[in-house]
C-alpha cells in the first residue's frame, strides 16, 4: 500500500510506564507480523499506542491520526462469550479487509479474549466512533457479534500485546490477512466528534475534572469519572459522594437548573460507579460471601503431579469434600514434614544466598459446619493412622500457646511441625497469657526455618522462663475460623500492618458442600504411601538437631532464574506503586516467598528422589506456583475490600487538623509553632500534625503497634500517604524537615472547619 505504519511502544502497564518508543513498519504486513509471535510475561507486561504520540506520553492530544482501527473480543452480544477469533478471521477476509487478530493473556479455551487490528485510511480522533460502529455492524451481518465497549472509542488506548505465562500452552492463536483492502474511513460531523469528546473524559486528568465542574463545563462525565477513579483507589462511597458534592458547592453554575440536576444525582452516580464499574473483588464488604468469590473458587490451580494426586486423595478421603480443604491439609502435612529439612535458594545450589524454608502460614475461613475439621482429620490420618505409614507424631503439635517459652519447649525436640488453630478468630481475642509475646514470635519464625536462620531469644528475670535462640525452627500453622470472628480479630490486631495477613494464605469456603461423600477414600495409593514414608525417614533424623543439614532445592535453568528475578521485581514495585491498592502493596511483600515455598513443597513431593541435594524446580511447579499466590491475592482482595474504609475517621481528623493548623484557628499552643510563611505556603511541619494528635484512639488504631504511642507517627503518615494519593495533600523535605503541603483540592474536600 506504501503507507508507513507507526504504532508507541511502552514497557509496563499505563500507571507504570513512564517512556515509550516509536515504531514504525513500511507495510501492514510489517506490522502484522510482529503481532503473530507471544513472548512470556504477564498481562501487563508492554502496551501500544495506535499511532504516533509526540511527545511520547500517552494522552489524547498527543495523537493527530492513526490508521489502524482496534477491535477489543472480550464479549460477545447479549452477554455471550465473544466469538472464536478465527471466524472473525474468516469474516474479515470476506469482507477483503487487511487485519491481524492475537489471542490475549486473559484467553481460555472457555473463554474467548482477542484483540483485531484493521488497517483503514488515516483518521482523526473525532472519527473513531462512528467507524468503529460502522465496522462493527458490517462484522454483524457475517454472523459475528462483538460487543461494543468503551476502551474502542478511547483514542490514546493501551492495547496490551500478546503475552502469555507459558506461551507453549497452546492456548495462544495469532490470523492474519494482508492481501485486501483497507477500511475507507467515513468522516464524523463536529457533533459527532462532541459526543466521542464527553466519553472520553476518562483520559483527562482529575484536575481538569474538577476544573470542568468549577466552571461548570461539563459536569456529569466528569462526575462519572472521579467517583469510578476514587473508589477504584480505595475511598469509602461516603467521602466521594462528599468530596463531589463539596465540588458541586464551589461551581460557578450553583443553584442554576443542570447544577441542581447533577447535585440530586450524586449520590446515584457513585453507587453506578460502584455496581457497574469497580470489580466486586474490590468493593465487598469484609467476610461477605458472594457470587464473585464462588468464581474464584473454580479457578483454584490444581497443583502438578504426586502433590495433585495427593490432593484428589485428600479431597475424597472427606465427609464432606471440599478442594480447598484438601490442598490445605495436603500442603500442610508435607510442610510440617519438610519445612526445615528442604530449603529454597532458587539461584544457588548451595544453599548460601538467599535460602528459605517449607514452613507456611495458611488460613481457612468458612462458616460453622464447612468442613474445616477435614484438614485436622487427613493430617492425623497420615501421621498417626494410614496403613503403611511410618507413625510421626513429632511433626504435629498443640495450636495454643499462653507464652513463649511454651512455643519454645513444643518445638524444642520437635523443629519441624504443623500446628492447627482450630478457632483462630477466638484465640486470637483471648488475652490469657503473653498473646502479644506469642504473635510476635509466631511472626518472627516464619523467616527463621531455614538453615541458616536463628529464632529470637527472649530473657526473663527468672531464669526458668529464659528462650535461648535455636536454630531453623519451621513451623506451619493452619488457622480455621468463621468469617465473622476472624476478620474482626484481624480488624482488632491490625493483621495487616503487623505482618500476619501477608505471611498468611488465606482461603475461603464460599459455598459449603453438602452433599455427604458415599465412597470415602480408606486408603491411600502405593505411591503416596511410599513418599510420605521416605520424606518422614529423611525428616525425622533432624527433629531434633541444630543443625538440619539442610537439602536445597533451585533451578538450573538460567531462563527460569531470570525469570523468578524478574517476578520478584515486580512485587518490589508493587509493594511500592501508590497506583495499585494498598491491599496488594501489602500482599506483594511476602508473595515472592510464598510462591517459592509452594514450588519447593511441590518439587519434594513430585520427585522420585527425596534425597540428596539436587532437587530441581522446573516450568510446571514454578508456574503452579506463581499461580497460587495470584489465586490468594484474589482471595484476601476479595476478603478484605472493605478494610481500609475505617480509616475515613482518622483521615477525616488529620485533614481537619491541617486546615485549622492554616487557617490559624486550631486552640492548642502547637499551633503557635507555625509562621506566617508556612500559613502563605499552605505547607505544615508533619511533627506539628503528630504531636496534636499522637492520644487519638481512631490514629493509634493505624499504628502497627496499637499499644506504643512511640508507633503513633505511623497512623499519621498512613492518613497523610493515602491523602497523598488522592491529591489532596503533598509530602517532601525541606532542610531535614518532613513537610505536608495542602493542595488546592484539598479545600474542595474539606469546610472551612476541615469536616467532610
Amino acid at each position: 500500500m506504501g503507507m508507513n505504519h507507526n504504532i508507541s511502544y511502552f514497557i509496563g502497564n499505563q500507571m507504570n510506564a513512564a517512556h515509550g518508543d516509536l515504531f514504525s513498519f513500511d507495510s501492514f504486513k510489517e506490522l502484522a507480523d510482529e503481532f503473530q509471535k507471544c513472548s512470556r510475561g504477564v498481562k501487563q507486561s508492554a502496551y501500544f499506542v495506535r499511532g504516533k504520540l509526540e511527545p511520547m506520553h500517552r494522552k489524547d492530544v498527543n495523537l493527530s491520526n492513526s490508521n489502524l482501527l482496534v477491535i477489543d473480543g472480550d464479549e460477545g452480544l447479549r452477554g455471550k462469550n465473544a466469538p472464536n477469533p478465527e471466524k472473525v478471521h474468516k469474516a474479515l477476509i470476506e469482507l477483503n479487509l487487511n487485519h491481524f487478530i492475537y489471542t490475549t493473556h486473559s484467553h481460555t479455551k472457555d473463554k474467548n479474549k482477542f484483540r483485531c487490528i484493521v488497517e483503514c485510511t488515516s483518521y482523526k480522533k473525532k472519527d473513531l466512533r462512528l467507524n468503529n460502529r460502522m465496522l462493527l455492524n458490517k462484522l454483524k451481518e457475517h454472523d459475528v457479534g462483538i460487543k461494543f465497549v468503551k476502551e474502542m472509542n478511547t483514542w490514546s488506548q493501551p492495547w496490551f500485546v500478546p503475552t502469555r505465562d507459558n506461551p507453549k500452552d497452546g492456548m495462544f492463536e495469532a490470523y492474519s490477512y494482508t492481501d485486501g483492502e483497507q477500511w475507507r474511513i467515513e468522516e464524523a460531523s463536529e457533533e459527532d466528534g462532541t459526543i466521542i469528546r464527553d466519553e472520553d473524559a476518562s483520559v483527562e486528568t482529575l484536575e481538569e475534572m474538577y476544573e470542568n465542574i468549577r466552571t461548570g463545563k461539563e459536569f456529569h462525565t466528569s462526575l462519572r469519572t472521579i467517583s469510578y477513579q476514587l473508589i477504584k483507589d480505595g475511598m469509602s462511597t461516603a467521602h466521594v459522594i462528599a468530596l463531589l458534592q463539596s465540588i458541586l458547592n464551589g461551581s460557578k453554575e450553583v443553584g442554576s437548573e443542570r447544577w441542581t440536576k447533577r447535585f440530586s444525582d450524586v449520590e446515584r452516580i457513585v453507587t453506578g460507579a460502584v455496581e457497574k464499574n469497580i470489580d466486586p473483588f474490590e468493593i465487598c464488604d469484609i467476610g461477605t460471601s458472594n457470587e464473585q468469590g464462588a468464581e474464584l473458587v473454580k479457578n483454584l490451580p490444581r497443583p502438578p503431579g504426586l502433590l495433585g494426586q495427593l490432593c484428589d486423595e485428600a479431597f475424597k478421603c472427606s465427609r464432606y469434600p471440599d478442594r480447598q480443604i484438601a490442598l490445605v491439609a495436603s500442603l500442610g502435612v508435607i510442610a510440617g514434614i519438610c519445612g526445615r529439612k528442604f530449603n529454597v535458594d532458587f539461584a544457588d545450589k548451595n544453599g548460601e544466598s538467599d535460602p528459605t524454608a517449607l514452613n507456611l502460614y495458611m488460613t481457612l475461613v468458612g462458616g460453622t459446619g464447612s468442613g474445616k475439621d477435614g484438614i485436622k482429620a487427613f493430617i492425623e490420618k497420615i501421621l498417626f493412622n494410614s496403613a503403611g505409614i511410618t507413625p510421626a507424631a513429632s511433626f504435629i503439635g498443640s495450636g495454643e500457646f499462653t507464652s513463649v517459652r511454651a512455643l519454645d519447649q513444643q518445638m524444642v525436640d520437635a523443629r519441624s511441625q504443623v500446628v492447627i488453630d482450630g478457632e483462630a478468630g477466638i484465640s486470637m481475642k483471648n488475652r490469657t497469657g503473653d498473646k502479644a509475646g506469642v504473635q510476635k514470635a509466631i511472626l518472627s519464625l516464619y523467616g527463621r526455618g531455614h538453615h541458616t536462620g536463628w529464632s529470637d531469644p527472649k530473657t526473663y528475670s527468672n531464669a526458668d522462663e529464659t528462650v535461648p535462640a535455636r536454630r531453623a525452627l519451621a513451623l506451619t500453622k493452619i488457622s480455621e475460623s468463621t468469617e465473622i470472628e476472624l476478620f474482626s480479630a484481624y480488624r482488632d490486631t491490625h493483621a495487616f500492618e503487623n505482618g500476619l495477613i501477608p505471611r498468611n494464605s488465606i482461603f475461603r469456603i464460599v459455598t459449603p458442600n453438602t452433599v455427604y461423600n458415599r465412597d470415602i477414600l480408606k486408603t491411600l495409593s502405593p505411591n503416596i504411601i511410599k513418599k510420605f514414608n521416605s520424606l518422614i525417614r529423611v525428616c525425622s533424623a533432624v527433629q531434633a538437631a541444630e543443625n538440619p543439614k539442610a537439602h536445597f532445592i533451585y533451578c538450573d535453568d538460567v531462563d527460569l532464574v531470570e525469570e523468578l528475578y524478574k517476578y520478584a521485581d515486580e512485587l518490589k514495585r508493587d509493594s511500592v506503586n501508590n497506583e495499585v491498592t494498598r491491599i496488594k502493596q501489602i500482599m506483594s511483600t511476602r508473595m515472592f516467598v510464598k510462591a517459592l515455598r509452594y514450588a519447593g513443597i511441590a518439587v519434594v513431593f513430585n520427585k522420585e528422589k527425596a534425597t540428596g541435594d539436587c532437587l530441581v524446580i522446573s516450568w510446571e511447579e514454578w508456574e503452579w506456583a506463581r499461580k497460587m499466590v495470584e489465586y490468594e491475592l484474589s482471595t484476601v482482595e476479595n476478603c478484605f475490600a472493605g478494610y481500609e474504609d475505617n480509616a475515613d475517621g482518622a483521615v477525616i481528623k488529620v485533614a481537619s487538623c491541617l486546615s485549622m493548623l492554616i487557617k490559624n484557628t486550631h486552640p492548642s499552643k502547637e499551633a503557635q509553632r507555625l509562621t506566617e510563611a508556612h500559613r502563605k505556603s499552605n505547607t505544615v511541619p508533619l511533627s506539628v500534625v503528630q504531636r496534636l494528635l499522637r492520644r487519638d484512639s481512631e490514629i493509634k488504631a493505624l499504628a502497627a503497634d496499637p499499644t506504643r504511642t512511640s508507633q503513633i507517627q505511623d497512623g499519621v503518615l498512613k492518613c497523610l500517604e493515602y491523602m497523598q494519593k488522592i491529591g489532596t495533600v503533598s509530602l517532601f523535605e525541606k532542610g531535614g524537615v518532613k513537610m505536608v503541603k495542602v493542595q488546592p483540592v484539598f479545600n474542595d474536600l474539606y469546610d472551612k472547619e476541615g469536616k467532610v
